[in-house]
């Protein structure tokens, strides 16, 4: 898994075979946006520069010679250092299909060239944010779904608990059935506030030391009834 970025930019890796052009944004990078500026002029050393300096975002010449930009991208995201650090074109083509091709690859964004030194940092923080704002919409969806998913299996687990509490009430406590309660508890007690469900995790925790310090304790049925509660609440506003 690639390593967390900052939510701020700090860090920024150019490559760009033109030193002049390196100079100048380094120049005003550093200067004007107050950022860490490395740069590379040999594409054929980008990956290595990359994972030696471990930028929040690397700012990519579309055309050089031996390997050229798009061609590099597509080994960065499949670096597992590196993919999941975002990448700026930086380039004078910059026609519709260009554009789309450059989208496809996966880049962040694109600044033409030339571009205006003044005011390259406050463009490419744009774009930054802009990433950022993505990856957590994706994320925060992402989440979603894995909840929708939890509350989906959240029924079959409750009706495991629920067995295990009739023979409690029954006096048919097992080894086995007791084992086999604990790890569908143990796992509500890690997972349920994670989602959202505070109180199902307490009430799974609570019901998981009970288990483990007197599965034969008086207290037992009650402390599964206030799980089997919480899990109903839970399933109640799933939406």
């Amino acid at each position: 898994m690639a390593p967390a970025k900052s939510p701020q930019l700090k860090n920024i890796l150019y490559i760009d075979d033109d030193r002049d052009i390196l100079s100048v944004a380094r120049l005003a990078l550093e200067k004007i946006g107050g950022f860490h500026v490395d740069t590379c002029s040999n594409s054929s050393k980008g990956i290595a520069v990359a994972e030696a300096t471990q930028p929040d975002l690397i700012m990519l010449d579309v055309m050089m010679p031996g390997v050229d930009g798009p061609s590099l991208l597509r080994s960065l995201k499949t670096n597992v250092q590196l993919c999941g650090t975002p990448v700026v074109f930086m380039t004078a083509r910059v026609q519709s299909a260009e554009m789309d091709k450059y989208a496809a690859c996966g880049s962040a964004g694109v600044i033409p060239k030339p571009f205006n030194p003044m005011t390259l940092p406050k463009e490419l923080n744009a774009l930054w944010q802009a990433y950022q704002t993505t990856i957590h919409n994706n994320m925060t969806c992402g989440l979603e779904d894995l909840r929708q998913q939890y509350l989906r299996n959240l029924p079959t687990k409750r009706a495991e608990i629920e067995a295990f509490w009739r023979q409690v009430r029954m006096g048919k406590v097992s080894r086995g059935g007791t084992q086999k309660v604990e790890r569908v508890v143990h796992n509500l007690a890690g997972s349920g506030e994670i989602y959202g469900y505070r109180a199902l995790s307490r009430s799974a925790r609570l019901l998981e030391e009970l288990l483990a310090r007197d599965p034969y304790s008086l207290n037992l049925c009650a402390v599964i009834e206030k799980l089997l509660s919480a899990i109903d609440r839970a399933l109640v506003r799933k939406n």
